[in-house]
C-alpha cells in the first residue's frame, strides 16, 4: 500500500506540483505588475490549535481577510471553531469511501492550490504546512517565495520540543513522561525546524519553546490572544479563607507528567489534613465554554509547575484569578524578563519544594487573591488581548509584507510597561 501511495505522489502528485510551480510564476508576474502591495490576506493552518482561532479573529476585527484551514479536529473543539476544514475541499458528489480516497490522495494538493490563489502571508506552525502529507513539504515555502507570498512559522508544542536541546532536566524529565515517543522523532523535528528557521519569513518566539529554536526574529512570552471581553467575570470575589469558608483551586490537566498535577494534588491533600476548607476542581476534555464556566466557580488557578505558563494562565488571569505556575527558570525566564514581558507579569511562581506554602498562602489571604487578580486582568489586557494581538501582528506585517525596516528583535524593549505587578511574599520570604 505504501509503494502504491508513493507512486501516486510521484505520479498524479508531480503533476500537481508541476501545477502549482505554473500558477507560482504566473502569480508572481502577477505581483510584480501589480505595483504597491495591497492590504494582505492571512491564512492560519493546517494543525488544528485553537489559537489560530483567536488569533485570526483578532486579525479580522483588524480589518484584514483572515481564515483558518485545518485538516483535523482535536475532540475538545469542534469544526465550527475553524473556517474551513478539509472536508470542505472533497466533491460532495463522490460516495463516502471515494471521498476517503480523496481527501488522502489528492485533498492537500488542492487545499494548497486554492491557499496559493486566495491568500498571501500563511501562518505555520513547524510541524508543517499545508504539503506537509506529501512527498513535496519541504518545497511548500519555495513555492511561496516564488509567487511572492510570505510564511510566517510559529511553535506551539509538540512540533518544537527537540529534548537534546533542552538544557533544563526537570523539563526534559516531564516532557519524557508524558510525550516518550518525541524523543524517537527527534531527528524528524530537528529537520523540520531548521526546514522552517532556513525559509521562513520570520520566526515567533515564545518563552516554552525558544531554547529548541536556531532563530527568532520577535521575542513575545506568549504570541496568542483571547477574547477579553468573553473572558471576564463580574463574580464577586470570594472572602473565605480557608477556615471560614471553602477556596477552590482549579487546574486544568491536559497534560498531566508536564504540568506537575500530582505536585498540586498531593499540596491540597495535606492543606486539607492540616485543617483548610480547600477543595481542588480539575478540569479536563471539557468544551472551552465550560471551561470559563467552571474557572468562574474557582478563587485560585495552579497552572504548571515545570516551566513558563500557557493560555490556561491567561484564561484564569483574564477572569481575575490569581495564578500559580513556575516562571523562574533561570536559562530561559531571565531572556524573557530582559528582552520581553515577563517582568509585568503578576503570576505566583513557584517550583516542586515552593508550591505547597505559596498555595498556602493564597489560600489564607482573599485579599491578596482579589490584588493578584486585579493585576493579572490588567496584564492580560496589555499583552493578550485582541488589540494587543492586532498591534504585533501588525508590526511583524509592516516588516514581512511591506518590508519596513523595522527591528522587532527589540519591539518589548521599547514598550516597557508602567504595571508594578505585586510582589508576592511567602512565609519562607
Amino acid at each position: 500500500m505504501g509503494q502504491l501511495l508513493l507512486a501516486f505522489h510521484l505520479s498524479v502528485g508531480f503533476l500537481l506540483i508541476a501545477l502549482t510551480f505554473l500558477l507560482a510564476c504566473l502569480l508572481r508576474i502577477v505581483n510584480c505588475i501589480g505595483g504597491t502591495p495591497r492590504k494582505p490576506r492571512l491564512v492560519w493552518g493546517p494543525t488544528p490549535i485553537i489559537s489560530i482561532k483567536y488569533m485570526s479573529q483578532a486579525m479580522r476585527n483588524a480589518e484584514y481577510q483572515s481564515d483558518t484551514i485545518v485538516y483535523d479536529v482535536y475532540k475538545i473543539n469542534s469544526v465550527e471553531d475553524f473556517d474551513l476544514h478539509l472536508d470542505d475541499f472533497t466533491p460532495k458528489i463522490l460516495p463516502q469511501s471515494a471521498r476517503r480516497i480523496w481527501k488522502r490522495l489528492l485533498g492537500d494538493y488542492f487545499v494548497f492550490l486554492y491557499a496559493l490563489l486566495k491568500y498571501d502571508i500563511f501562518f505555520y506552525f513547524f510541524d508543517g504546512g499545508f504539503l506537509t502529507r506529501t512527498p513535496y513539504r519541504c518545497l511548500e515555502l519555495q513555492f511561496l517565495r516564488i509567487a511572492r507570498k510570505k510564511s510566517i512559522v510559529m511553535p506551539y508544542g509538540s512540533d518544537s520540543f527537540v529534548y537534546s536541546r533542552i538544557r533544563n532536566l526537570e523539563l526534559r524529565h516531564a516532557l519524557l513522561r508524558c510525550y516518550p515517543n518525541l524523543a524517537k522523532m527527534e531527528h524528524k523535528i530537528s529537520r523540520q525546524i531548521d526546514y522552517f528557521c532556513r525559509n521562513a519569513d520570520f520566526v515567533m518566539g515564545c518563552m516554552v519553546h525558544v531554547e529548541c529554536l536556531p532563530r527568532w526574529d520577535m521575542l513575545p512570552v506568549l504570541y496568542y490572544p483571547i477574547d477579553t471581553d468573553k473572558w471576564s467575570s463580574n463574580r464577586k470575589k470570594n472572602q473565605a479563607d480557608g477556615v471560614n469558608g471553602e477556596v477552590i483551586v482549579a487546574h486544568t490537566p491536559n497534560h498531566k507528567g508536564f504540568k506537575g498535577t500530582e505536585i498540586l494534588i498531593q499540596a491540597c491533600k495535606e492543606l486539607v489534613s492540616e485543617g483548610l476548607n480547600v477543595r481542588l476542581m480539575l478540569i479536563e476534555n471539557r468544551p472551552n465554554k465550560e471551561v470559563r464556566l467552571l474557572l468562574e466557580q474557582c478563587d485560585i488557578l495552579a497552572e504548571q509547575f515545570v516551566v513558563g505558563y500557557a493560555l490556561s494562565a491567561v484564561e484564569g488571569m483574564a477572569l481575575g484569578l490569581p495564578v500559580l505556575s513556575n516562571i523562574e527558570i533561570d536559562v530561559i525566564h531571565q531572556l524573557f524578563r530582559k528582552h520581553s514581558y515577563l517582568d509585568e507579569c503578576p503570576i505566583v511562581s513557584v517550583n516542586y519544594y515552593t508550591f505547597k506554602e505559596k498555595l498556602r498562602e493564597l489560600v489564607i489571604s482573599p485579599g491578596l487573591r482579589e490584588e493578584l487578580g486585579r493585576q493579572g486582568r490588567a496584564y492580560v489586557e496589555k499583552h493578550h488581548s485582541f488589540g494587543s494581538n492586532i498591534k504585533m501582528w501588525n508590526e511583524v506585517i509592516e516588516k514581512v509584507w511591506y518590508d519596513k525596516d523595522i527591528d522587532l528583535m527589540t519591539y518589548y524593549d521599547k514598550s516597557r510597561s508602567a504595571i508594578q505587578p505585586v510582589k508576592y511574599l511567602s512565609k519562607d520570604d
